[in-house]
């Protein structure tokens, strides 16, 4: 049995939360025990686990913690952790020390899109950030992300070489069997959207870096052409407020639906015609992978992975438009709304990709094969693990931008 401690911020609901809810849900438990430890305070992700895991508090301050890293550190003594998974900056220090204290033997570092908490790299806060974000990695025994774009980015801001980051995309279950064609009509009846509306979907956090601000302003820009589209957004936060002034001063408040944070996510998913990704900065977006799973035709701007996701194999799963660009979203908006043809290629290609690269069945496989390989490394042996598997999409290069 190995025992493995993820060590998190918060467990609020995001994609962080998200993956490591899927990651516990989906190992294997003869072979695993998962503990889950918060930094801070636990939260509503709680909720996404399907089996009973202990989610542990450690109750950080604000700021830096001496204590705090004690108690992560008799935590992990406790609870006999053999490996230890921390998120992102927000936990990356406190792990290294903690792991030391405690003696616990591998340490995997999982980074996803903001690079050392911060989305500008300038200034002496940063420049500090990166230098011990640097001596950090350097400790650990393996550095993951979901994104070849975040590993790139770890390179350049702080030097820790991104051919050292082994990269594992995220994965989502296969949708349910559901009647999708009611949930289509109901939610649609729900919003009183028209018969022919084309429903433009997109969903997260209500924060700048998503760039629903120029979602918005462009399904104004798209009114002009197609006059039957509709933008619904999945989520909350705190740019609710100013998000909701936009769609006012444009005067298309009626073409914008905020439904807020929704639990039955993929209901909603069947009820779109496109998914809009309008984000400034990304990792890999695990709601993009959401909407291929169902089988939506996609629109992303091209941040992260992006285009590697939309364009990036065989399937060509959307259109990818030019990041922090109005016109650009609203072009590519209109050429599908316009165009069901293309529509329906884009919806076969974005099933068939997630079944054959982004399932959750593959992603479990990878998360446990490492956890293998690594406690097979520390005992001194050889962990059986399928090499292919590993690395059949993180081998794929990132593509260039093209037409479907």
């Amino acid at each position: 049995m190995i025992r493995i401690a993820l060590v998190v911020h918060g467990f609020q609901n995001g994609g962080i939360e998200r993956s490591i809810t899927r990651i516990v849900n989906g190992l294997d438990a003869q072979r695993f025990e998962p503990v889950i430890i918060c930094l801070d305070t636990t939260g509503p992700a709680a909720d996404w686990l399907e089996r009973d895991v202990p989610v542990i508090e450690i109750g950080k301050r604000s700021g830096n913690d001496v204590l705090a890293v004690k108690r992560l550190a008799d935590c992990l003594r406790q609870h006999q952790i053999d490996l230890v998974q921390s998120h992102n900056w927000g936990t990356l220090v406190e792990s290294v020390i903690a792991r030391k204290l405690a003696r616990t033997p591998v340490h995997i570092h999982a980074e996803r899109g903001t690079v050392a908490g911060m989305v500008e790299a300038s200034g002496l806060r940063y420049w500090c950030r990166a230098k011990v974000m640097s001596m950090a990695l350097g400790s650990v025994d393996q550095v993951i992300s979901n994104a070849h774009a975040v590993a790139e980015r770890i390179e350049s801001r702080c030097g820790f070489k991104a051919e050292n980051i082994q990269i594992i995309p995220n994965g989502v279950p296969n949708p349910v069997n559901t009647d999708h064609a009611q949930n289509r009509q109901q939610i649609r009846s729900e919003l009183g959207l028209p018969t022919d509306a084309i429903v433009v979907g997109s969903a997260g956090r209500l924060v700048d870096v998503k760039g629903f601000d120029l979602a918005i302003t462009a399904i104004q820009q798209v009114l002009q052409s197609e006059p039957n589209v509709h933008l619904v957004i999945l989520g909350d936060g705190p740019e609710e407020q100013r998000l909701n002034s936009i769609a006012g001063r444009c005067g298309i408040s009626d073409h914008i639906h905020f439904v807020g944070r929704r639990e039955d996510v993929p209901a909603w998913l069947d009820s779109f015609d496109i998914y809009l990704n309008s984000s400034r900065s990304e990792g890999m977006s695990q709601s993009v992978i959401e909407a291929m799973s169902v089988g939506l035709p996609i629109i992303a701007t091209d941040v992260g992975d992006n285009a590697l996701l939309v364009q990036g194999s065989q399937f060509q799963c959307g259109l990818v438009c030019e990041p922090g660009s109005v016109e650009s979203i609203a072009g590519q908006i209109v050429k599908l709304a316009s165009d069901s043809g293309l529509r329906a290629r884009c919806a076969n290609s974005a099933r068939s990709c997630h079944r054959q690269f982004y399932s959750d069945e593959t992603f479990n496989r990878r998360i446990s094969d490492l956890y293998i390989r690594l406690m097979g490394h520390h005992k001194g042996t050889t962990a059986p693990c399928d090499a292919q598997r590993l690395a059949d999409l993180s081998m794929q290069k990132r593509p260039q931008q093209s037409e479907v």
